[in-house]
């Protein structure tokens, strides 16, 4: 699998007709460096903050899906009215429709810029 620690990012669109997230990266530091997508598929939703005109990556991890909502339960507390991610009305049901969606957290670490999480069902890092 390619690294992306370090890699810019050019950009990112979300898909939702086809439930993707594509995250566009280079090495500017590499001359023969080739693009290098994260594709997040079987998208459902996702935050990102401190997004800039430079983003640089460190990494990004599938976190265990119980504890990524007890570190972000007053957050989805505060949006669960939204029916974001999706609607229901305690965490415990949320927790269940994720597993049994198969959906999992991917937290977006960076040394500069663009950081948060992605819920999905799947991320693979590929040559673009």
């Amino acid at each position: 699998m390619p690294s992306i620690h370090d890699n810019h990012i050019l950009s990112y669109e979300v898909d939702f007709q086809n439930e993707t997230l594509v995250m566009r990266t280079i090495d500017p530091y590499n001359e023969n460096a080739k693009i290098i997508d994260v594709i997040f598929s079987g998208y459902l939703a996702h935050f990102f903050t401190d997004v800039q005109k430079v983003n640089i990556l460190s990494e990004i991890d599938e976190y265990p899906l119980n504890k990524f909502l007890e570190r972000k339960s007053g957050y989805l507390e505060d949006v669960k009215g939204y029916a974001w991610p999706v609607m229901c009305d305690t965490e415990k049901e949320l927790l269940d429709y994720l597993q049994e969606s198969n959906y999992k957290p991917f937290l977006v670490g960076s040394s500069w810029g663009l950081s948060g999480w992605v819920l999905c069902k799947k991320m693979e890092i590929v040559h673009g």
